[in-house]
């Protein structure tokens, strides 16, 4: 047991409240999905930038020889400088486009080892030691248990799906309903969160008895 992340759940407690559960998420796979996400981003726009500047440059050197202002035989010349350009312009866009990215992976990093995931009596919680991020909190209620395999065996991600009602409208009808999606992200082992989760509703349908 995580003893740093069981005590800091258990500060933020309500009165009469059971605290089940505590884990953390593994840090460097989400740092590491998320650099692998801003390269593919990154090509993806580098990709796009250079092949619309190749299209702008055919067009161009197309418009400048219908009205006379190149001659065909300093086309290739021309087709040569416009290329130049785009594939300057690609790097450029890859270049930032993925710096910005990259920039993103230390504090991601930085609130995932500050991240604290807790199932209590009452509700789900996410929790994060960090004075700019609030708690995020999601009763029990009539939340469902749904999990995202991991690479690992066991590992992966929990996702609680919960639908509500807007408007007063009746569940038969199946208008005005929407879902709530709660998520523990990145976790090494998924198998005690199951556990927890169904202890947590059994004492929340006793308490209701």
């Amino acid at each position: 047991m995580d003893r740093a992340a069981f005590d800091f759940a258990k500060r933020q407690l309500q009165p009469g409240e059971r605290l089940i559960w505590t884990g953390r998420p593994v840090a460097e796979r989400m740092s590491i999905g998320l650099l692998g996400g801003a390269v593919a981003v990154s090509l993806k726009m580098g990709v796009l930038t250079g092949a619309l500047a190749i299209v702008g440059a055919a067009l161009r050197v197309l418009l400048e020889l219908a009205f006379g202002e190149i001659a065909v035989s300093a086309i290739p010349r021309a087709a040569t400088v416009y290329l130049a350009i785009s594939a300057g312009l690609s790097i450029l866009v890859f270049v930032l486009f993925f710096l910005m990215g990259a920039t993103l992976v230390p504090f991601v990093a930085l609130v995932q080892r500050r991240t604290v995931y807790a199932i209590t009596s009452r509700r789900l919680l996410v929790l994060r030691n960090l004075p700019f991020l609030r708690p995020k909190a999601l009763s029990l209620g009539s939340a469902v248990f749904t999990v995202e395999p991991g690479r690992r065996p066991n590992a992966g991600s929990v996702i609680f799906m919960q639908a509500i009602v807007k408007g007063g409208v009746g569940e038969s009808d199946g208008v005005g309903k929407s879902k709530i999606e709660f998520a523990f992200r990145d976790l090494p082992d998924i198998r005690p969160v199951r556990h927890a989760f169904e202890q947590a509703r059994q004492l929340a349908e006793r308490a209701a008895e």
